[in-house]
């Protein structure tokens, strides 16, 4: 006997352009960035405003972003992305930003995993 409820579907979140950057899996948006993605004053991710709320709708809790050239995963969740963030436009629509030092952080060899989001 199967159970349907147990059978989850990825949701795509799609930029204000349209292009799909991430995607909903659970309680969780993921993303990937590489280096160039990173705001360089302050060192920091963000994130169109819209994308997050995107995220949010689909079921959305935590975020989860991993830097796809040395495999550092960076946690958090909507909620603090929006309370700590800072809300910036220019010129792409509006977006937010978290300083890098407001993630959770894990590299790949670091010998110990972390809980559940921290």
């Amino acid at each position: 006997m199967s159970n349907s409820n147990t059978l989850q579907h990825s949701i795509a979140i799609h930029r204000c352009d349209g292009r799909v950057i991430g995607k909903v899996d659970g309680d969780t948006f993921y993303k990937s960035i590489r280096k160039n993605h990173y705001l360089q004053r302050p060192p920091s991710i963000a994130f169109d405003v819209e994308s997050l709320e995107q995220a949010e709708q689909a079921g959305a809790v935590n975020v989860q972003v991993t830097d796809r050239e040395n495999g550092t995963i960076y946690k958090s969740t909507v909620q603090h992305i929006f309370e700590k963030g800072k809300t910036f436009n220019r010129g792409y629509g509006d977006q937010v930003f978290l300083v890098l030092e407001s993630w959770v952080k894990s590299k790949p060899g670091d010998g110990h995993q972390l809980g559940l989001w921290g």
